[in-house]
């Protein structure tokens, strides 16, 4: 599995497991410094994170 796929891989339970392998990915990103980019040029969609799991959908209009 590559970085992205695994980065991107949902946890499916709340077992120790996924707890560890969420606090894995974060250490990741953390030792990449990817908490300092700059993210302000990315459309509002795409920045943070969903709270529940779903893509960031852009509105009808």
């Amino acid at each position: 599995m590559t970085r992205l796929a695994w980065l991107i891989k949902a946890a499916t339970d709340a077992s120790e497991t996924s707890v560890k392998t969420a606090i894995e990915k974060l250490i990741y990103l953390r030792n990449m410094d990817a908490h300092t980019l700059d993210i302000s040029a990315l459309a509002a969609e795409r920045r943070g994170s969903p709270r529940d799991g779903r893509r960031f959908v852009t509105p009808a209009r």
